[in-house]
């Protein structure tokens, strides 16, 4: 796990040393982003087949498959007709990835540079929004909380940093560019229409905040008893791909649970302390609610893999109200030793999530140049 570590520190000082010099050297400042995005995007690279459960799941063969034809239409029929629902966007990083150097590395690190251009983006943006917010610190939550999930949910991955990058348009009323943004986020993985919702949310979070509470309890309490039904109902109408039908019976397991309780942790230590939140920016208290929603939509994990992995599109807004712990507790002065604190919290459960439970098979690191196969 260690490193991932070095990778998680280097990426945090260059997207730190981009963060001071944004007024008084845009250079430097693009720069340090774009090496903050590329050390990260080169590691995720160089890894072997099997760093990342989808790996040998599905990426590695579509990368070989897509090295095969000479027109991406032609490439995307096969596609569709092998059986596996892949949205189109993906295949087709998939095909220009084949077009521009033959090996399957080539693939991973284009993919993860996109994720983490979006990822860097959507820091950028919620600093620009939040001047309290550290972009550097919500950066380096990111590596430590999601980084090594990307090298297996790629497809989710793409598609929940495009949404979180998006999140400014809620803001700003700016519905053609959030539905531009979700179009491209659903065409990575279709399941991203979850995040329609959010924009016709937030007005009512920031004037009927307490009615909004209610409702958010009363929906997400309504959809843990009724998941599976609405699932059945989606799949047969067609809303969905069918090959979801797996979820309908596949359970969760004890590290859903762990895992859910330092959520629930974190959260109930947040809204102890919604209101100097809220003091810091508005924009707060509608991350606070994403992330209760989000906590009472993992509970369904318990039963449900799948709404585990619905939830992982809300889960991380957290990533915008960590770096902002260290304003809301007064008792410490010190505000480094707050910091070095959360890193050493985030660290710890990065090492048992990832290292010690092994979820997403990213452990042991393994560096491999894979060819693809030849064409015909």
């Amino acid at each position: 796990m260690i490193i991932y570590f070095i990778i998680y520190i280097l990426s945090f000082i260059f997207a730190y040393i981009a963060e001071k010099n944004y007024e008084k050297n845009k250079f430097m400042f693009y720069i340090m982003s774009f090496l903050a995005i590329l050390i990260p995007s080169i590691f995720a690279g160089l890894r072997s087949s099997g760093v990342g459960t989808d790996t040998k799941v599905y990426i590695d063969i579509y990368l070989n498959f897509a090295s095969k034809y000479d027109s991406f239409f032609n490439f995307y029929d096969f596609a569709t007709n092998l059986g596996n629902h892949i949205e189109p966007l993906f295949l087709f990083i998939v095909y220009i990835s084949t077009r521009i150097v033959s090996n399957i590395n080539f693939g991973y690190f284009l993919i993860q540079f996109i994720i983490m251009f979006f990822a860097y983006l959507a820091c950028y943006r919620a600093k620009k929004l939040n001047s309290n917010l550290s972009m550097s610190f919500a950066y380096l939550t990111f590596m430590f909380l999601v980084y090594n999930k990307t090298f297996n949910l790629c497809r989710q991955s793409l598609a929940m940093v495009i949404m979180l990058s998006a999140t400014k348009f809620i803001f700003e009323r700016n519905w053609k560019k959030y539905f531009l943004y979700l179009l491209i986020a659903c065409c990575c993985h279709d399941t991203a229409i979850v995040y329609l919702p959010l924009y016709f949310i937030y007005p009512i979070v920031k004037n009927k905040r307490n009615l909004l509470m209610t409702g958010i309890l009363m929906i997400a309490l309504l959809l843990v008893f009724t998941y599976k039904p609405l699932l059945e109902f989606l799949i047969s109408n067609s809303f969905i791909d069918s090959s979801y039908t797996y979820v309908l019976h596949t359970k969760g397991n004890s590290i859903v649970i762990s895992a859910y309780l330092a959520f629930i942790v974190t959260i109930i230590f947040l809204c102890l302390y919604r209101k100097s939140l809220e003091q810091i920016s508005e924009h707060n208290t509608f991350y606070l609610y994403i992330l209760i929603f989000a906590a009472i939509i993992y509970c369904i994990g318990f039963s449900s893999k799948y709404s585990q992995r619905i939830s992982f599109y809300f889960i991380y807004y957290i990533i915008f109200l960590i770096p902002q712990i260290k304003y809301i507790i007064n008792s410490v002065k010190n505000k480094i030793i707050i910091n070095l604190i959360i890193v050493a919290l985030l660290g710890m459960f990065s090492w048992w999530y990832y290292d010690h439970c092994q979820t997403d098979q990213t452990l042991p690191y393994k560096v491999k140049i894979m060819p693809l196969t030849s064409k015909h």
